[in-house]
């Protein structure tokens, strides 16, 4: 054989070997499935809703041509006749007001003080646990934003620290920061105001957006998509009656209609207690009850009532809102919804271990649309964190098959 053929043949075997190794390496690292690797997933279990508040309210109107001092904070609760605001001709008038109301209550604490006398080993340790009582009560105030609260708090909170203070040295006198004090306030000249008072008992507020008597329990005729859309998109109000100085709530009990997905509708029942969160996050719930459903299969909308009897300075302004039910929030593992199976009644995915296709169980917590939860197990043939779970191929799966 001549130099040339066998330079020939030799090339055209090192092609075919190059065509052959590439085959294998690119047999061995080509897969015909799409993968992903499972991985640790934090998620909040919740509905959300968009509707309405359904309140009983009465609104307090008053000619006047002044300035209101307001006598209670918002979702204070006032027996009917009470006053909840006075009118004065201006701003410094009103100044005055709350200064010779602050004397007032300085010149009060200090006639408690004085005659004091005394005290025993109980009384001290009654004085003690007062002062770590109100010092509690402040703490809780602002973790729990109910700033409004904070200044009565505080001067009971003094009020109590002062006590302490005369109960370990009873030598300690008053009496001059008294006359002072009683001095100034005789010199003081308060105007006098025109009261505002409750029509109702109830809770007060001062807050009003319009839609008083407009947006009621009897509004609702029908717990029907259309009728909580019309009110929702109601633009009829907007602005406070002429003359409004405030409303009244007349109870604790409230509804609330609101719009919610078909789909979400499997998560609740009549009669289910809820957790309601209208904002500031899951440590802000609020219990209702889910009163009535009205389900629509053929729409991807349907409508929801709910009720509670918890009334407070967060709720009782609110009326066009988008809250949300929160059942909880966890972690678990992230699988793509077009991975899951079902094998011999147990719902699972099949993985790549080992370039050998196997089946591994999962257990749903939560799910959407585009993706599932499973719980996190340690059990023999249990999904497990970071598995490279198979999405899709062009092959039927089935567990033990070569990849």
């Amino acid at each position: 054989m001549s130099n040339k053929l066998t330079r020939v043949v030799a090339l055209i075997l090192a092609v075919f070997a190059l065509i052959y190794f590439g085959y294998q390496i690119y047999h061995f690292f080509y897969t015909p499935y799409q993968t992903e690797v499972t991985e640790v997933y934090q998620y909040v279990d919740e509905v959300e809703l968009e509707g309405v508040l359904l309140k009983n309210e009465e609104v307090i109107s008053k000619e006047h041509d002044g300035v209101i001092q307001y006598e209670y904070h918002n979702a204070k609760k006032v027996v009917e006749g009470s006053v909840v605001g006075t009118i004065y001709q201006s701003e410094a008038d009103v100044s005055k007001n709350l200064y010779a109301k602050q004397l007032d209550e300085k010149i009060s604490v200090l006639q408690e003080l004085q005659t004091l006398t005394n005290s025993s080993g109980t009384d001290l340790q009654s004085i003690h646990s007062a002062v770590e009582r109100e010092q509690s009560d402040l703490v809780y105030l602002i973790s729990q934003g109910q700033y409004s609260e904070l200044s009565d708090r505080s001067s009971e909170f003094l009020k109590q620290l002062l006590k302490q203070e005369k109960a370990l040295a009873p030598e300690l006198n008053f009496g001059e920061e008294l006359s002072s004090l009683q001095t100034e306030r005789k010199a003081l000249e308060v105007p006098e105001g025109e009261t505002v008072k409750a029509p109702i008992a109830g809770y007060f507020t001062s807050a009003l957006d319009g839609y008083e008597g407009v947006i009621t329990p009897e509004s609702l005729d029908e717990l029907s998509v259309d009728a909580i859309t019309d009110l929702l998109e109601n633009t009829k109000a907007g602005f406070a009656p002429q003359n409004a100085v405030g409303k009244m709530v007349a109870s604790t009990d409230w509804k609330f209609a609101a719009l919610v997905k078909t789909k979400d509708l499997e998560k609740l029942k009549e009669g289910q207690k809820v957790s309601l969160v209208f904002s500031g996050g899951s440590s802000n719930r609020i219990e209702a009850k889910v009163e009535k459903i009205n389900k629509n299969l053929e729409e991807e909308t349907s409508s929801v009532l709910l009720s509670s009897s918890i009334m407070n300075e967060d709720i009782i302004d609110l009326r066009k809102e988008k809250p949300v039910i929160y059942f909880g929030s966890g972690k678990g593992l992230r699988v793509d919804r077009e991975a899951v199976r079902m094998k011999d009644g147990q719902t699972g995915v099949y993985i790549n271990s080992g370039r050998v296709v196997r089946f591994r169980k999962i257990d749903i917590v939560y799910s959407t649309d585009d993706y599932v939860i499973s719980k996190m197990s340690d059990e023999d043939g249990f999904l497990q964190l970071y598995d490279e779970v198979i999405i899709e191929g062009k092959d039927e799966l089935y567990d033990g098959k070569p990849m």
